[in-house]
């Protein structure tokens, strides 16, 4: 539903969270669950050498194209609250400046919603990130 009218060029927008309607919400839940499960590959992931060397860069790059795609298409649907989930992801992955970067938005035009926003995510980039909520993936109660 939240994606359907989604098409390439679409422009990165954050919807507030309160104007969301219950299947809106469910969708932006799936999608942040599967996000959580890449990016915990993405973290645990360890180069070896020996066997398997090149199967293991195969994954490695499917991973991130797959992180990659779905981050394009979450962030033009995102909410604030959202921001801080990337953010917090993106802190904990290796070599974030080779291949996520993009995946740092900025708002063009500046309100005080916008500035109140930024100051809270930079707020959280410099304090430690609270990682008893870190990841969906690890919740008892799963995304169907």
């Amino acid at each position: 539903v939240l994606f359907s009218k989604l098409v390439g060029d679409s422009p990165v927008q954050y919807i507030p969270s309160f104007q969301l309607k219950e299947p809106q919400k469910h969708d932006l839940e799936v999608l942040r669950h599967l996000l959580d499960v890449l990016f915990h590959f993405e973290v645990t992931f360890e180069e070896r050498d020996g066997y398997g060397l090149d199967a293991m860069k195969f994954f490695r790059r499917v991973v991130r194209s797959c992180i990659e795609r779905l981050l394009a298409a979450f962030l033009r649907v995102a909410t604030f609250e959202d921001d801080y989930f990337i953010l917090d992801h993106l802190c904990t992955c290796h070599g974030v400046s080779e291949w996520a970067s993009p995946f740092l938005q900025f708002p063009k035009r500046w309100t005080p919603e916008y500035v109140d926003h930024f100051l809270a995510m930079v707020r959280g980039f410099l304090n430690p990130f609270d990682t008893s909520h870190k990841s969906v993936a690890h919740r008892s109660d799963d995304v169907e």
